[in-house]
């Protein structure tokens, strides 16, 4: 975003509704859209690694054609990153893409963009690559790493409040070029994110007093 004098500012639109122009930011508050939120905010707080997250589920939508969460979809199909990697374990990675696209698109590039989109978004934040290394990936200047829909967290759609250390554990034994990241079956959970709400927001419990 640019501010009045035309530089650039990083934020977030959920924060806006909670702070005037100018007041302090300051917050024990985890505010986000339901579908971009990566599921350490809250224990973690927010990194690069939540922002890598959110921009691997906009890729999905784009490729996609549709909400990361769709509360009126079949069961299969509401959770889009869920429903992408299962696509892909059937081979038929490109049943997932919007259909409006037609034919008007090169297969092998959609299918790199939702592999990628499905890395990005692994539940596992260490194991997600850095925006340097997703730019190499899209142009084409560094390969992609050798992953599948098995791989642990890949394809994993975690309720807000998951706690990824135990996965984070099991990650490091396995390494590549890029960020390290685990061979592992993934484990998917089978609990939805609330389908009554477009956002969230969860305060942190004060501290109690001491005596």
């Amino acid at each position: 975003m640019l501010d009045a004098e035309f530089n650039g500012r990083l934020g977030d639109f959920g924060m806006a509704r909670f702070h005037e122009h100018g007041g302090n930011a300051a917050t024990t508050a985890a505010v986000g859209t339901v579908g971009y939120i990566a599921p350490e905010l809250v224990t973690m707080g927010a990194s690069t690694a939540t922002d890598v997250y959110a921009f691997g589920v906009f890729m999905l939508e784009v490729a996609c054609g549709r909400r990361s969460v769709e509360a009126q979809f079949q069961v299969e199909k509401k959770h889009m990153i869920k429903w992408v990697c299962e696509c892909w374990k059937k081979d038929a990675l490109l049943d997932a893409t919007d259909p409006r696209l037609g034919d008007e698109f090169i297969a092998e590039e959609v299918e790199m963009v939702m592999k990628l989109g499905l890395l990005c978004s692994n539940i596992v934040p260490e194991s997600r690559p850095t925006m340097e290394h997703v730019v190499l990936y899209l142009n084409k200047n560094l390969p992609m790493p050798d992953f599948s829909p098995y791989t642990l967290g890949i394809g994993t759609f975690a309720p807000f409040m998951a706690d990824a250390a135990s996965l984070l554990a099991l990650s490091a034994s396995w390494s590549w070029s890029g960020p390290p990241m685990s061979s592992s079956s993934c484990q998917p959970t089978d609990q939805p994110w609330s389908e009554t709400k477009n956002s969230l927001h969860v305060v942190a419990e004060p501290e109690k007093p001491k005596t």
